[in-house]
This record gives C-alpha cells, structure tokens and sequence, in this order.
C-alpha cells in the first residue's frame, strides 16, 4: 500500500508495514497505525492539517493506496470480489470537516487525458498495485505538486485535467535538471500509462472484430428459400443454425392450383 502526503514531499512505505500495529516517524510526528484503526494518524503542517484514513475494516476492504493535503484525505480500496481483469476500486474522499463522500472508479473509463484527482489517483493505484509500476502513486502526486503546487484544496480534486501533460512536463523538467533518476522515475509512470492504454486499445479492438465476426456468422447461418411443389403450392423454408443446432422451419405462402376438369385454371 502506498501512503502519501500531498502538501508536502510526497513518501511511499510499503503496505506490510501497516499490516501490523506498530508507529514510524514522519515529518517530524509520530504517528500510530493501529490495526483497527479508520483514521490512522494526522500531521500538521503549514498547510493544515493532513489525516490518513488508511483502512477500511468493517467492510472488509484492502487498502491500496492512502494520501492527503490540504483539508482533505483520499483512500483508494480493492472492494470484495475485486477482478483484476476488470478493476474496478472504491475511493472514499474525506473534507477537512470529516465528512466523507465515495466513488466506484472503474480503472477501464479513466482517460488519463481528461479526468479528475479522484479517478487518476485510483488509476496509478492500479498501474502499481496490479500491473507493477513502482511508485506509480509517487510520480502522480509529485507531478501534480509541480503543475498545481500547494495550493491545491478539496475542491480541486474535482477539476479534471490532463495528467499526462503534467507527468510528462515533470519529466522533462527532472531531465533538464540533470536529475537521470527523477527522470527514470517518471518515465516509468508515462510508460505504464502508455502501455495499459495499448493493451486496453488492442483488447477493445478484438472485442469489436470478435462482435463482427458474431454478425457475420449469424448472416451466414440463416438464410431462407422457396419451394414451389409439383401441385403448384409454394412453401418458404427457413434454416437457421445455432451452434451445433440446426433448426428448420416452413410456411405455405401459396396455395395448390384447382383443377375444374378442364384443366387447372387457379388456386384452391
């Protein structure tokens, strides 16, 4: 799990450590991550105070990722019945004021071009949860500190943005600055976004040609014809095959011709 405060420098400590009850020290303030504990600890700042809301026990939820700032938390949880192959995560958002506010973000609609702190959040959660970018979480708040800075509040969380722009101006920047690690840094975020939106992209196409194909065979396998009888009565055969199955049906839509004894002059 990745913890992080978002008004300050941002700091990841891996989710073991919070496994157990224990205390670390961060900024200067002890704080106690108890194992039944919902709201974990708090640290004050210049900037207010920041609380970490780290489990979510009585609904038996995995904590994947917790961060705050400035008059707000953010938790991003793995609900029961989580399917990687179809992620989708509950973040719970808390204001200065305690009170809390839920969303069920599904990893696969989150355009990274073009969504809010909430569901980007979320987003790196999975790309280092489940498809194994390090310090996925890291790299987002920091290169949403260097695009927003730290007067970044509760109701900004709502503001949709390119993030994609703001990790890769971060990038660019660690690169100029001569930082080659910072630069590694973000460059892994922007290659996991790359890569899961390929993958994503590739998958919805296949989706698409195996609906295409769907079409097509249900065209192919049903088809229909008429059959004129020696009696002149005409009948229209249907077959449709379904899977294995074939299954024919018939309509008379013409009648046998009459024969009045001077030959046959029309229809019954």
């Amino acid at each position: 799990m990745s913890i992080g405060l978002s008004g300050t420098s941002p700091f990841i400590k891996g989710y073991d450590a919070y496994r157990t009850q224990r205390s670390e020290t961060y900024n200067t303030k002890e704080t106690d991550f108890s194992g039944n504990m919902n709201i974990a600890g708090s640290t004050q700042t210049q900037n207010g105070t920041f609380v970490l809301h780290c489990y979510d026990n009585d609904e038996g939820d995995r904590t994947v990722s917790a961060s705050c700032g400035a008059g707000y938390s953010v938790s991003v949880y793995e609900p029961k019945g989580f399917d990687p192959s179809n992620p989708v995560y509950k973040v719970k958002v808390w204001d200065k004021d305690g009170n809390m506010t839920e969303r069920m973000v599904d990893i696969s609609k989150v355009d990274p071009q073009n969504c809010d702190y909430i569901d980007m959040y979320a987003y790196t959660a999975y790309l280092e949860s489940q498809n194994g970018c390090k310090d996925a979480v890291h790299s987002f708040i920091g290169a949403r500190l260097s695009a927003e800075g730290t007067d970044f509040g509760y109701d900004d969380l709502l503001k949709n943005k390119n993030w994609i722009k703001a990790v890769h101006e971060m990038m660019q920047m660690q690169y100029d600055a001569g930082n080659i690690q910072g630069y590694m840094n973000y460059k892994s975020l922007m290659d996991a976004i790359e890569e899961d939106r390929r993958q994503r992209s590739e998958s919805s196409n296949k989706t698409e040609d195996k609906n295409a194909d769907k079409a097509d065979k249900s065209e192919d396998d049903s088809y229909s014809e008429v059959i004129e009888k020696p009696d002149g009565s005409k009948v229209l055969m249907t077959t449709v095959h379904i899977g294995d199955t074939e299954v024919v049906s018939s309509m008379e839509i013409a009648k046998p011709m009459r024969d009045n004894g001077k030959g046959i002059t029309g229809r019954l």
